[in-house]
């Protein structure tokens, strides 16, 4: 029986991949190719569940790297900023 259930919770979290139903933001350079955003899909795919099961309830969003970044590209380590408004 205990076998059983840890099959049924492998099984659910390969399903469900290492993320729960949520949002996963990517962000680009502004020049970003077309090839580079499908090869992001195939990642999200795979990440979160699998290339034939779709996505499983988590939403993708897409965007560039804001051009505000650029007045902060110097600091080590910050890889981008959000402006809200």
């Amino acid at each position: 029986m205990a076998k059983q259930r840890e099959a049924e919770k492998n099984v659910a979290m390969s399903e469900m991949g290492a993320a729960r139903p949520g949002t996963l933001e990517l962000v680009f350079e502004r020049d970003i190719k077309i090839d580079s955003i499908h090869k992001a899909m195939e990642a999200a795919f795979r990440w979160h569940g699998c290339i034939a099961c779709g996505l499983n309830g988590i939403d993708l969003r897409f965007r560039a790297q804001n051009p505000a970044f650029d007045a902060f590209r110097e600091i080590e380590g910050l890889q981008d900023i959000n402006v809200y408004r």
